[in-house]
């Protein structure tokens, strides 16, 4: 009896919050010279989230005819940066790459938009880290450069929190921190759902 019961709140709680589908996308561009001692990089995270309310209910009437923005740029003097800088240089050293990320720069916007039977929010992260140390061995009249080629995969798990002037404290790691600063009668509905965990990815 308990079973069913938990399963009937569950069926009642994503009827009433509908359906979350996600599609996700990364790109990276690097222009390397081995003649120079560090190199800007690019990343373009993109990532979208479908919410449908075909069947109406709360998260229909919060949502529909909605377009909600957020968006801010931070570099190493923005609070939370340094501290990303060195978890990521943690993941580096954990890759067995020798790259170190000396600075960076980042772009963040998130865009909802509302429709009739559904809202898409778009999360767009432009992510330029400086690198250094990315020469395996030097370039001779003989032989090539060698280039640390690990390092493209650096990934960082969990909150990244950056302090920002117009929004306070957000979490760029997290796609349920733009529902929660933004569309907190969305969040009440999602929290504790399979929603939020989707959303926590």
């Amino acid at each position: 009896m308990l079973r069913r019961l938990i399963f009937a709140t569950a069926l009642i709680s994503l009827l009433l919050i509908g359906s979350f589908s996600q599609v996700l996308a990364a790109q990276l561009n690097a222009n390397i010279n081995p003649q120079t001692g560090d190199a800007t990089t690019s990343y373009k995270f993109l990532r979208t989230v479908f919410i449908e309310y075909e069947d109406g209910g709360e998260v229909a009437d919060v949502l529909r005819g909605q377009t909600i923005t957020m968006k801010f740029s931070a570099d190493s003097g923005t609070p939370g940066v340094s501290e990303l800088i060195d978890k990521i240089n943690t993941n580096l050293a954990g890759v067995q790459s020798n790259v170190v990320v000396t600075d960076l720069t980042l772009d963040y916007s998130v865009i909802l938009i509302g429709r009739g039977l559904s809202a898409s929010i778009d999360y767009k992260l432009f992510f330029n880290p400086v690198i250094s140390d990315f020469i395996i061995r030097e370039q001779t009249i003989a032989t090539p450069a060698w280039v640390d080629a690990n390092w493209r995969g650096m990934s960082v798990e969990g909150p990244v929190i950056i302090s920002t002037v117009g929004f306070g404290d957000v979490d760029i790691n997290m796609p349920i921190s733009f529902i929660e600063k933004k569309v907190p009668e969305v969040y009440a509905k999602i929290a504790g759902s399979e929603a939020e965990e989707l959303l926590n990815e």
